[in-house]
């Protein structure tokens, strides 16, 4: 009766023919395979040829001399790292601005400064000397990518 409809649904490999609703019902309840993605680090491994550090600090310290090296996707790609997880310092949020304006990244740059400011927004609110001083920053900087966009 219902032919790889399931199939279709959640994603099973295997060609399955179900007969009746009993069938179905036992396939539904069957564990299903979940399916998860591979991970940041995972697809910088795959684009990238290298592992990206477990630490916020070794990969700012990679993308610094991926800098120096000139080569900016690798560095961006380490910077994006670190504010995967709302990084709350300045300095990642920093260099991939720099960078994706320099690549003409302008979507990317503006991205990143809204990430920023949604950070340093709760940084602010928790009371930390220097987020209201960086939220003003980001939020300046918001305003001169967007002119630069529109």
């Amino acid at each position: 009766m219902i032919k790889n409809l399931f199939d279709k649904l959640f994603g099973r490999k295997e060609a399955i023919e179900l007969q009746n609703i009993q069938d179905a019902k036992q396939f539904i309840e069957s564990p299903q395979p979940i399916k998860r993605s591979s991970g940041y680090r995972e697809e910088v491994k795959e684009k990238y040829g290298f592992d990206l550090p477990a630490s916020d600090t070794d990969k700012i310290y990679l993308g610094k001399k991926f800098e120096q090296e000139a080569d900016l996707e690798k560095a961006c790609a380490c910077y994006e790292g670190c504010i995967k997880n709302r990084f709350e310092g300045n300095g990642p949020y920093d260099r991939l601005i720099i960078l994706y304006k320099k690549l003409g990244r302008h979507d990317d740059a503006l991205r990143i400064v809204k990430k920023a400011i949604s950070v340093f927004e709760k940084v602010s609110k928790q009371g930390r000397i220097d987020g209201a001083k960086k939220l003003e920053k980001y939020k300046s900087e918001l305003e001169k990518i967007t002119r630069k966009i529109a």
